[in-house]
């Protein structure tokens, strides 16, 4: 399934070029949606208020120490959102009291230190399978060892170095149990919010483009999540609105597409008139997604709450989208999707109004409650940190074929590399060579390179200032633990924002905290910029020895999202021809399912893009086939959206073998994807099946749709054939 290897230069140089960009697109970004100051400034004061205890104490190398335990408890405390964010600053403060106590004792030895740090790096690696949170706490205990083994201690200054690494880490869980109270259901209207805006968005591009595609879903996805890890002092009441209201967004998301679609459909027919109706449905639509969203959120909700009233005292002016139903000729499909979202908008304003309003039970009824499940859903979630699915994803990702066990064992390798090399080699400060490769090293490519170059700039920018500014001036510990204080706030609000700029005020805090125990000389910011740009070169290095390109990924990224499309469709389908007792909500782990596998192959295509890979799989050819992909969803999410209205009409048994023939072609693919020996496809079972199907319900109007979504999908299908055919 690979193409053949680049002749010449100028089929290389688009990938390079794209990578350069990549990379100082990366250096300019500054985020500040993903800047959350309150969030900071908590951490800050968890780092803050140990670094004071301890200087007022009068020992500021125990203030160091546990300084240094909540700075990057501090940075695991924004993984999660309750339960499982004070569950990370646990393990974080237990992993790096661990990692302290055997850096200081085992790592001195000159003989353990290369072997003791391969198997930290190994695992920090490895971590990767478990999703970000455990990725964070993996490069925490690692930075913990590497530190400690650069200084020397007794066994017993050890022992108490870690014990003070673990209260700084036990400092910040206080800190965030107790800002619970403080911002309660935060999390939760803002991920809600964001999820019904996100779909707002997609409602107003559907309206001025000819081929849009399907709904961003990240919003939704995070929104979910969020809602799996509840407050544990939220109200049951308040948590089954927030429920309904995710609930209610997933259903509306399907008739966007649905109505997206029909719009599309119209276009391409030359109906312009409908076109232009399903136009105003959808802005329609999209204001009331906002409004909405500015009832969840809380400051907009504040400002909005004079401009509705409760539900209970009058009856809602006409809904625009009923009145646009009620009009003249829509495109097919189009009315009962504009039909269906007015319901289930007029659902969701109820709710997010008695949301705002705060009702208590009995207050009256809330029918849109009855939409959530009372379980908190895990669908799409990464495992949790030590439980038995923890287990089992480790367990499956020890082989070769896993990325993540390539990565730990290529950063056991080049951690090992480091741990030798500043032993031998005479730099000073050395172990900020194996620091640097252990934060640098990803596992794809792109995120190697475009950290290590942010890293490298942030540090010669925070080196150098923050080196010269206390070799120069020998400010008194008052001065540096504001400015350690002024670091770490910074370094905390643009975690996410900005990667160079992270970098550099996570260089001034070390050098700032470093100089409670020694100033440094004017020379220091010099070392630790050589000991950096080495570590990253290294990194780089190790990469390019031994690759993981995202060409010899893609395959299996595409194989998995065909598979699961093809699991979602025939499940569709078949409800379609045995409709009693089948609804929406039982395809819904499905239709996750495969919208997830749907985003990381789009997700794998990006980063293919950017590589320099000699030899890869096609990206032109992995794009077609997701284009096909794209399509082949809009279609099913579409016949998804009007299984309710199957329950009401007589079943369609063609419809499910039409859905096991889209799902024979769809596994074919995905096997020819896989083995690298696609062939041209054969779909003629596939369209006698889907002229079996039209045929039976040619003469029932109410199935007109179905007819059409069937032509849709057998052209989708045969879209992604022919694009793995021709990657082959």
């Amino acid at each position: 399934m690979r193409g053949p290897a680049h002749d010449g230069d100028a089929p290389r140089s688009r990938p390079a070029r794209a990578t350069g960009e990549l990379v100082a697109r990366d250096l300019r970004r500054v985020d500040l949606s993903q800047v959350d100051l309150l969030a900071a400034a908590r951490a800050a004061c968890g780092v803050v208020a140990v670094l004071v205890v301890g200087l007022l104490a009068g020992s500021p190398a125990s203030a160091v120490s546990a300084a240094a335990g909540a700075f990057s408890v501090g940075i695991a405390s924004f993984q999660g959102v309750y339960a499982s964010r004070v569950r990370a600053t646990l393990l974080t403060s237990a992993g790096m009291a661990v990692s302290t106590l055997v850096g200081a004792t085992v790592v001195r030895s000159e003989w353990l230190a290369a072997p003791v740090t391969a198997l930290w790096a190994f695992g920090a690696g490895l971590a990767v399978a478990l999703g970000p949170a455990a990725t964070v706490i993996g490069l925490q205990c690692g930075v913990a060892l590497l530190i400690a083994g650069d200084f020397p201690m007794t066994p017993r200054e050890a022992l108490t170095r870690a014990g003070l690494v673990a209260a700084g880490g036990l400092v910040q869980t206080a800190l965030v149990v107790l800002v619970w109270p403080l911002r309660m259901y935060a999390a939760e209207r803002a991920s809600v919010a964001a999820a019904y805006r996100a779909l707002a968005e997609y409602a107003d591009d559907s309206a001025h483009s000819g081929d849009p595609l399907l709904p961003d879903a990240t919003a939704l996805h995070t929104a979910s999540a969020t809602l799996g890890d509840a407050n544990p002092l939220a109200r049951d009441l308040t948590r089954a609105r927030f429920r309904a209201l995710v609930d209610l967004a997933e259903r509306i998301r399907t008739e966007l597409t649905a109505l997206s679609l029909a719009r599309r459909r119209a276009v391409s027919e030359r109906r312009y008139a409908e076109v232009g109706r399903a136009d105003i449905g959808l802005h329609a639509a999209a204001q009331q997604l906002r409004e909405v969203a500015d009832l969840v959120d809380p400051a907009p909700a504040r400002r909005s709450s004079r401009r509705w009233r409760a539900v209970d005292d009058e009856p809602a002016p006409p809904h625009p989208l009923d009145r646009l139903v009620a009009g003249a000729a829509l495109p097919t499909g189009a009315g009962a999707a504009l039909d269906a979202l007015s319901s289930h908008l007029r659902a969701a304003r109820r709710t997010a109004d008695r949301l705002l309003q705060g009702e208590e039970p009995g207050q009256g009824a809330d029918p849109a409650v009855v939409l959530a499940d009372s379980r908190p859903s895990r669908s799409g979630a990464r495992p949790a940190l030590l439980d038995s699915d923890a287990v089992l994803t480790l367990r499956a990702n020890l082989n070769l074929r896993s990325e993540s066990f390539r990565h730990a064992l290529r950063l056991a390798a080049v951690l090992a590399v480091a741990s030798v090399l500043y032993r031998v080699v005479p730099l000073d400060r050395g172990y900020w060579v194996g620091l640097t490769a252990l934060v640098v090293l990803r596992p794809d490519f792109t995120g190697t390179l475009t950290r290590g170059v942010s890293r490298t700039a942030g540090t010669a920018v925070g080196a150098g200032a923050a080196t010269l500014l206390a070799a120069q001036l020998r400010p008194g510990e008052a001065a540096l633990a504001a400015l350690i204080g002024v670091c770490t706030l910074a370094a905390y609000a643009l975690f996410r924002a900005s990667q160079p700029a992270f970098a550099t005020f996570l260089t001034g805090y070390i050098v700032f905290l470093l100089s409670l125990v020694g100033l440094p000389s004017a020379g220091a910011g010099w070392d630790r910029l050589v000991d950096t740009a080495v570590g990253g070169l290294l990194a780089l290095v190790a990469y390019l020895l031994w690759p993981t390109w995202e060409g010899r990924r893609i395959a299996d990224k595409l194989g998995d999202v065909l598979e699961a499309q093809a699991r979602y469709g025939r499940d569709v389908l078949a409800a379609y021809a045995a409709p009693e007792g089948r609804g929406v909500a039982p395809l819904r782990a499905e239709m996750v399912a495969a919208r997830l596998a749907r985003t990381e192959a789009e997700a794998s295509v990006e980063r293919l893009l950017n590589e320099p890979a000699r030899e890869r799989f096609s990206a032109t050819a992995a794009s077609a086939a997701l284009a096909g992909v794209q399509r082949y969803a809009q279609a099913m999410l579409t016949l998804h959206a009007r299984l309710g209205d199957a329950q009401r009409s007589a079943p369609v048994p063609e419809a499910a073998a039409f859905g096991e023939q889209v799902a024979a072609a769809l596994r074919s693919a995905a096997s020819g994807v896989r083995t690298g020996a696609a062939q041209e496809p054969r779909l003629d079972r596939l369209q006698a099946s889907a002229r079996e199907l039209q045929d039976a319900v040619a003469d029932r109007p109410e199935r007109r749709l179905l007819a059409v979504e069937v032509e849709e999908v057998v052209e989708a299908v045969e879209a992604i054939a022919h694009a793995v055919t021709a990657a082959g």
